[in-house]
């Protein structure tokens, strides 16, 4: 009897040193930024985040962690908004999604976003931007569970885009008596744009 009850007591005492989170599997573990990544609005990397134009209405931030987190749950928190800047997140219609946003609205906090990865382990959402000068910015982290684990934080700041448009051709001629065809190449930071 006494060896049953020290292989229960055991056992139980290796189940209280196993940590919580480790057998929860549906959340990533490890959050790190290197995993996120923002595209349009001019986005460019910026040390530990991104620069966006102050021209931008709206930018797409994606998670890509590849096929051993798919179908896990992630979020990411966004806070430290200085200079007036405005977020909206896009919410889904069919609630925790891989393309749009789950608010977790816990004391009013609508600057959060709980997502589901996909099959591949990816996810993407929209982000609206709103009163943009080169005196705003806000930090984001991105938030692991249930024992939240956060990666280190990451600044989205604003910048003045550097558009530059001009002529394709340095002298156009018209055809006699009609008009001449005249092209403009646009581009940001030296690379042909939109």
């Amino acid at each position: 009897m006494r060896k049953i009850v020290s292989l229960i007591i055991v056992f139980c005492l290796s189940l209280a040193s196993v940590p919580a989170h480790a057998l929860d599997n549906t959340w990533i573990t490890s959050p790190s930024l290197s995993s996120i990544s923002v595209t349009g609005g001019g986005a460019e990397p910026s040390g530990s985040g991104y620069a966006i134009s102050t021209q931008a209405v709206s930018v797409t931030m994606h998670y890509t962690g590849g096929v051993s987190v798919a179908n896990k749950f992630a979020q990411v928190s966004f806070f430290d908004f200085v200079g007036g800047v405005g977020l909206n997140l896009a919410s889904g219609e069919s609630g925790v999604s891989s393309t749009a946003c789950d608010h977790q609205t816990l004391g009013g906090n609508s600057h959060t976003c709980f997502f589901r990865l996909d099959d591949s382990g990816n996810a993407s959402f929209e982000m609206t931007l709103s009163n943009l000068t080169t005196g705003g910015a806000f930090k984001y982290k991105l938030l692991a569970g249930p024992n939240i684990q956060e990666s280190q934080d990451g600044l989205i700041t604003f910048v003045v885009p550097t558009n530059k448009i001009a002529p394709v051709f340095k002298n156009v001629r018209g055809i006699s008596g009609g008009p001449g065809a005249i092209q403009f190449r646009v581009t940001l930071h030296g690379k042909p744009s939109a």
